[in-house]
């Protein structure tokens, strides 16, 4: 008796295996974001696009973070006195 195997079908049908998954970001909601920057949500709003310099993706109506960006955004902020209150 044979098995069905996934990728000898996906690949009879013309189509890539799920191993690309990674190359799409995983993105963090805005509650996410503020405790992995240790600020309110309040605070995050204020440092987000359009305010602030923290690029944001909206999805929708949904406002998500990428990590990157959060990441690019503290290499930043070291090293010198900010204008940020």
């Amino acid at each position: 008796m044979l098995r069905n195997d996934p990728q000898r079908e996906s690949a009879a049908s013309g189509d890539r295996p799920m191993n690309g998954a990674s190359s799409v970001p995983n993105l963090l909601t805005a509650k996410e974001a503020a405790r992995s920057l240790s600020v309110c949500e309040k605070t995050l709003w204020s440092l987000s696009q359009p305010r602030g310099p923290i690029p944001v993706v909206r999805i929708g109506r949904a406002v998500r973070y990428a990590p990157e960006d959060l990441r690019g955004w503290i290499e930043s902020q070291k090293g010198g006195s900010s204008n940020e209150c």
